[in-house]
């Protein structure tokens, strides 16, 4: 499974490029408060990260995963993290 993963790892580079630039200017998608734009960046990121961890680094990509402990951060967001309800398994692909 992890080899068919491989193979997309460019265009998931490529998909969060643009999330990145914009970040750079800014630590929110939209103004200065969180949005719903921002939870759902973070969750979209937090997924592919648990897949693609190799290729998504802190190093390749630091506004996002300043973007996601920021938000990540939050206490409703980290009560529901710590809560265990978070899926440990992604699309029961063993990979996340």
């Amino acid at each position: 499974v992890a080899a068919k993963f491989a193979a997309h790892t460019p265009s998931v580079e490529a998909a969060f490029q643009p999330f990145e630039k914009r970040l750079a200017e800014s630590s929110l998608l939209a103004g200065e408060a969180i949005t719903v734009a921002d939870i759902a960046l973070f969750d979209i990121f937090d997924m592919h990260l648990r897949v693609w961890a190799g290729a998504l680094t802190e190093a390749a990509f630091p506004f996002l995963h300043a973007h996601r402990a920021l938000v990540s951060a939050q206490p409703g967001i980290a009560a529901y993290l710590a809560s265990g309800k978070r899926w440990s398994i992604i699309n029961g692909n063993n990979l996340g």
